[in-house]
């Protein structure tokens, strides 16, 4: 009940902060409309739009902000009075784009002004958060159970990421880069100037043929293991950047949405996404792909928590990256799970999402189904009353007799704390 309290509340606050963009059509990439963001002076002109994330829910210190309108030309960027225009470049559709840091935490004010006589000024209030999280989620669970050293580093199955630095199960952020070999499969990139010899090359959806080269980034976000995945030649191409991504990315982002619920609660998870980071058949057409181990069901079992989860590491991405034309929710079961109650309760985190063995959510649809089949499952075995199929149906609500027993108890173990499922790992 509590969790559902939760998951109530959380999405109505969502929904209020979010009234200010109804009726908006213009989306920045980010995950919400543009206009939600933008802080305009009463003449209109010049404008302030957060890039990253929601200015009420900034992450790690950092955000990309956009200048726009007419007076940007010469314009000076402030947070907190601190001059920050040396951040802002500007694009080829005339506007600037800045990787504003530096942010401490709680709240910040950005301005942005010009000079002369008829100067203009906008202004964004931030509020930025730990990177450890929580933003909206609620306390930190307790127990959690740090799982960094038995996570593989990218390209190898023995050597794993190595114990956790803090409390918050935090690693050291790492880039590692592998291949695609001719034998289809993901191999470490060798140090040196010289490509391997069973490289191969993809096509993309943009029509670029490319060597298969991933750059993989592996850290810690909101207290789970995240890792973002992108074509990128280091022997060729220049280091990303959010004013100057990879050549060969195809401005999309795929967001994996792992499965499970077994024992589904208190670990911080040693898996990302449906099958790992290095998802071939969306790199390989020259998508990003990114995903956290608190994205996979299997590892933690709430739906508010793979919210913020993916909003923190999306805008990770597009700090790294820059803004993607729309993110896609890409998962099976469990990832339903997650990508339909995500898109419905936080609209502007998935602009579509592609999913299989589909549930609706988690909590009512789910949980508390699996529950009541257990229970009344349990009942019956204990009973010296005589019940007909038509009373069984009507006290338990499901279609047929044997419905509680086909989904009670084989589920509902995953979730008990006597005789269930839990992680070896979470202290009894």
């Amino acid at each position: 009940m509590r969790r559902l309290m939760v998951l109530l509340i959380t999405a109505a606050m969502w929904m209020v902060c979010g009234a200010a963009s109804a009726g908006n059509d213009r989306d920045d990439g980010s995950g919400r409309d543009r206009d939600h963001d933008r802080d305009r002076d009463r003449n209109g002109g010049l404008q302030l739009v957060s890039v990253s994330a929601r200015p009420e829910m900034v992450s790690g210190g950092n955000v990309l902000v956009r200048v726009e309108g007419q007076g940007r030309a010469g314009v000076h960027v402030y947070l907190n009075r601190r001059d920050v225009s040396g951040a802002f470049q500007q694009q080829a559709d005339g506007t600037l784009l800045g990787l504003v840091t530096g942010l401490g935490f709680g709240r910040s004010q950005l301005i942005a002004e010009t000079s002369g006589r008829n100067g203009e000024q906008a202004t964004l209030n931030l509020t930025n958060y730990p990177i450890t999280g929580p933003i909206f989620s609620g306390p930190h669970e307790s127990p959690f159970v740090c799982m960094t050293a038995q996570f593989p580093v990218p390209g190898s199955t023995t050597v794993m990421l190595g114990a956790a630095l803090d409390s918050d199960c935090s690693i050291a952020t790492r880039v590692d880069y592998v291949y695609r070999t001719s034998a289809a499969t993901f191999a470490p990139l060798p140090a040196g100037n010289a490509y391997p010899q069973d490289l191969v090359q993809t096509t993309t959806t943009t029509g670029k043929t490319v060597n298969y080269i991933v750059r993989v980034e592996t850290g810690t976000i909101n207290r789970a293991i995240y890792q973002t995945a992108i074509l990128h030649d280091p022997l060729k191409d220049p280091a990303p950047t959010p004013f100057a991504p990879p050549p060969s990315w195809n401005q999309r982002l795929v967001y994996t949405l792992g499965g499970g619920c077994v024992g589904g609660y208190y670990i911080q998870g040693k898996t990302v996404g449906n099958s790992g980071i290095l998802e071939d058949l969306m790199l390989r057409q020259g998508y990003g792909v990114a995903s956290s181990s608190l994205n996979v069901f299997g590892n933690n079992c709430q739906e508010v928590l793979a919210a913020e989860s993916l909003m923190m590491v999306k805008e990770r991405f597009i700090e790294n990256f820059g803004p993607a034309a729309f993110t896609i929710g890409f998962g099976c079961s469990g990832g339903s799970e997650q990508a339909q109650p995500i898109s419905d309760e936080f609209p502007g985190l998935l602009d579509g999402i592609v999913i299989g063995c589909s549930f609706p959510e988690l909590t009512a649809g789910i949980t508390l189904g699996i529950t009541d089949a257990d229970l009344f499952w349990h009942y019956l075995q204990g009973t010296t009353l005589t019940w007909t199929p038509a009373q069984q149906n009507a006290a338990s609500g499901f279609p047929t007799v044997t419905t509680p027993a086909s989904i009670g108890p084989g589920n509902a173990v995953r979730t008990k704390a006597q005789g269930g499922s839990c992680n070896a790992g979470i202290p009894v």
